[in-house]
């Protein structure tokens, strides 16, 4: 129990600086006329909170969930492999595995989020 009090004690200013980085507007820029003008420019087609329903409209039933599922484990069931000329031995499916996990690695780094 001890080590989890400190554990929160370490990671608690991390947690909160994490919030310090929202970029909210300050009193002088709610002021601007820029942004008032982009306030105004907003497109205000939404619905109306009271016009929400209370719980979801579009759910599935049971029995459709499950017609869903057996209808997955038939397309499961009669996959095939398919055959190859030349097909890759283990080691080369890894080395492939491993190449491909590397180029999506890279990929999400560039990812702005």
């Amino acid at each position: 129990m001890k080590t989890l009090s400190t554990l929160a004690v370490c990671l608690a200013p991390i947690a909160l600086s994490a919030c310090s980085t929202s970029i909210l507007p300050t009193a002088e820029q709610l002021k601007l006329k820029e942004f008032r003008e982009n306030i105004a420019a907003l497109d205000d087609d939404y619905m109306d909170g009271s016009d929400l329903p209370s719980a979801p409209t579009e759910v599935r039933t049971a029995a459709e969930w499950d017609a869903a599922a057996r209808e997955l484990e038939a397309l499961g069931a009669n996959f095939k492999l398919p055959e190859t000329d030349d097909p890759m031995t283990d080691a080369e499916f890894q080395r492939e595995f491993a190449r491909l996990q590397a180029l999506a690695v890279e990929y999400r780094k560039d990812d702005p989020q």
